[in-house]
């Protein structure tokens, strides 16, 4: 995602208004009373808080064009005695934390599951991603079609 981001400089200018409209999407498919679609929050809201981050890091580095690179790189380092992504676990866990609707029935099948991966040795990206794979191959979340950005 965020090589992706990297490569549309209207999105990078723009991300602050990005984030800002990808946290009202994910309110919006959990509130809608008549046709909740918890998934699409849940990703809405994952997608969300990954941009969130990369915004934080492109205040950060202000002088810095490549605080993309940046922070691949941090989340991809390794711990020095098995090459184990640490920061990249404590970062999904909590971006899966601060989803505000705990009492959807999805965020706490994803709690449970994770508990579960943790007692056999799965990593967070593992359990997530087989997470997604398995609900979006359901044919219940809408087509999005995003298409400007107004100033």
């Amino acid at each position: 995602m965020a090589l992706e981001l990297k490569k549309t400089s209207t999105m990078l200018d723009n991300l602050s208004k990005v984030v800002l409209i990808l946290g009202l999407m994910s309110d919006r498919q959990f509130r809608d009373r008549k046709d909740v679609n918890e998934v699409l929050s849940l990703k809405f809201h994952m997608i969300h808080y990954i941009l969130k981050d990369l915004l934080k890091q492109k205040e950060k580095y202000k002088n810095k064009s490549n605080f993309v690179d940046l922070w691949i790189k941090s989340m991809l380092v390794g711990r020095d005695l098995d090459g184990f992504p640490v920061f990249q676990e404590d970062f999904l866990r909590q971006g899966i934390k601060e989803f505000p609707y705990k009492e959807s029935t999805l965020f706490q099948a994803l709690v449970i599951t994770k508990f579960n991966a943790l007692m056999t040795h799965f990593s967070d990206f593992t359990v997530i991603s087989k997470f997604w794979h398995f609900f979006f191959r359901l044919p219940t979340s809408p087509k999005v079609k995003v298409t400007a950005i107004q100033a």
